[in-house]
C-alpha cells in the first residue's frame, strides 16, 4: 500500500540540488522515503521550468546556478582553484606509473635498453 505526503519546498529543493550534484533518483527516493516516481516527477518539472514562470522550480533553478560545479581550473562562482582530475583518476595514474616503472626495471635487468 502506498502512502502519500506533500513534500515541503525545502525538501523539493534538496532533492533537485542533490540530483544535480550526482545523487541517483533511487538514492533520493530511499533517503526521503518516497516513491521513485515522485523524484522523477520533481526532477522533470525542474528540467522543464524557466525562471520567468515563477514558482518553486524557478527559485530552485536560480539557486542551482549559484551552486559551484567547478567545471574548469577556477570556479567562476566562488573563485576557488580546482583540479579536474578526480581522486579515482589520480589513484589510477599513480598505480599505472608504478607498474610502468616496475616493467621498465624488469627490462633493464633483462639487459634491454629502456628510455
Amino acid at each position: 500500500m502506498r502512502t502519500f505526503r506533500h513534500l515541503t519546498t525545502a525538501e523539493i529543493s534538496d532533492i533537485i540540488l542533490s540530483f544535480i550534484q550526482g545523487e541517483t533518483k533511487a538514492g533520493l527516493a530511499r533517503r526521503f522515503n518516497i516513491d521513485h516516481s515522485t523524484v522523477h516527477y520533481h526532477v522533470a518539472k525542474y528540467e522543464r521550468s524557466y525562471p520567468e514562470q515563477g514558482g518553486v522550480y524557478a527559485v530552485i533553478k536560480m539557486q542551482a546556478k549559484k551552486v559551484c560545479q567547478h567545471p574548469s581550473s577556477k570556479c567562476l562562482v566562488c573563485g576557488e582553484m580546482w583540479d579536474q582530475i578526480r581522486r579515482a583518476e589520480r589513484a589510477k595514474i599513480e598505480r599505472l606509473t608504478k607498474e610502468l616503472a616496475r616493467a621498465q626495471e624488469g627490462l633493464r635487468l633483462a639487459g634491454m635498453l629502456v628510455e
